[in-house]
């Protein structure tokens, strides 16, 4: 079976609004999805399953927060250069 919006909801149990707040999507469009007057594109709905199953393999914890911690770090940190910019500017 090929995962859906309603796979979506029932992986976080919640329901179209949780949908919305956790990815961003305008809660009209997620409506849409699940009546079906809309359908979502194929690399949104394994986007979101992607991002589920990442959280369930980092625990239960905020996974969004050290998620995107983690990303910040292999990156330089976005927190990180902007306390460097700080510095630098107090210098000059």
């Amino acid at each position: 079976m090929k995962p859906d919006i309603h796979t979506i909801i029932e992986m976080i149990k919640g329901d179209p609004m949780a949908v919305s707040v956790k990815f961003g999507v305008p809660l009209r469009t997620v409506y849409g999805w699940c009546n079906d007057t809309r359908k979502p594109p194929d690399y949104v709905i394994c986007m979101m399953l992607t991002i589920i199953l990442l959280e369930r393999r980092l625990g239960n914890g905020n996974s969004t927060e050290r998620l995107a911690g983690g990303m910040d770090k292999a990156s330089g940190g976005i927190e990180e250069t902007g306390k460097e910019s700080e510095s630098e500017v107090s210098k000059t």
